[in-house]
């Protein structure tokens, strides 16, 4: 059994399995996207030597059958399937729920038929599905120290304190390598931060002071990739800070190690890891 749903661009979201408006005939690319492989030749060898391999874009064709009122459910199409807008598709099955997004390419099908089929097609530029729900490992944590009942000692209670975890392993479970939202946020001053990949030793840093409420979000994932700075409620892109040598940290699959470093105030940084596992196919 599965079950498979649409959110157009505007939030609004349609049922396409079990509706009493449409039947659902099939939906045609749903397993690995296809791979484009670039070679060259050389001389005095057989075959060819690949050059570049990449995963291509993904097609998504969706054929419904309108029920009665025939006209008015497939005009409802339109506005679930809106033609150069994005649509995510949520499929869930008894192992996996999942999400992709892509853009409508096309609606068409035949209006003179006993029974009308509609096509819709769905270019995804990211051709991997990923979870629908998000990841969140925190790499140091505020731990609450506050209990009922209580009584306040002459030198003060501590309410929270920080956890640290200078090193945590993460553990993709999915089938393809991501990127990472890491956020940091500043108890105190904080000097010039790193995050490594202790099993790669690749890192990623910051040559820039936090200040107590600040909050820093590096986005690794291809396509916005971004450093930006949360101050006093207002944003700004600190992407001169990064250091040079750096690398936008992925998440490989299976189990990863990172820690962190800074000049000074570790004791003072709470870190986020953030991220989708993502998939092949469902």
């Amino acid at each position: 059994m599965f079950s498979c749903k649409i959110e157009n661009n505007k939030g609004d979201l349609l049922q396409l399995t079990n509706n009493r408006s449409y039947n659902l005939i099939s939906i045609e690319g749903l397993l690995s996207p296809p791979v484009e492989i670039s070679s060259i030749t050389a001389t005095n060898r057989d075959g060819s030597i690949p050059t570049n391999i990449r995963a291509a874009d993904r097609t998504i064709n969706i054929s419904v059958a309108p029920k009665s009122p025939v006209e008015d459910s497939r005009q409802k199409l339109y506005k679930f399937f809106p033609i150069k807008k994005e649509v995510t598709i949520y499929f869930r099955n008894d192992k996996r729920d999942l999400k992709i997004s892509g853009i409508v390419e096309a609606i068409d099908g035949s209006l003179f038929e006993a029974t009308q089929i509609i096509e819709i097609v769905i270019r995804c530029y990211n051709p991997f599905f990923k979870n629908k729900n998000e990841s969140n490992i925190q790499l140091s944590q505020v731990i609450s120290n506050f209990e009922f009942p209580f009584s306040i000692e002459e030198e003060g209670i501590e309410f929270s304190y920080i956890d640290k975890q200078l090193s945590r392993i993460i553990e993709n479970t999915g089938e393809i390598e991501t990127g990472l939202i890491i956020e940091l946020e500043a108890m105190g001053t904080v000097e010039n931060p790193i995050i490594y990949n202790a099993d790669n030793r690749s890192s990623f840093g910051l040559n820039f002071t936090m200040q107590s409420g600040d909050k820093i979000i590096i986005d690794t994932n291809t396509g916005t990739k971004k450093a930006e700075l949360i101050r006093d409620g207002k944003t700004s892109n600190i992407i001169n800070s990064i250091k040079k040598d750096n690398t936008w940290l992925n998440l490989p699959t299976g189990s990863t190690v990172f820690t962190y470093s800074c000049d000074s105030g570790e004791e003072n940084l709470y870190i986020n890891f953030k991220f989708y596992l993502m998939f092949a196919g469902v």
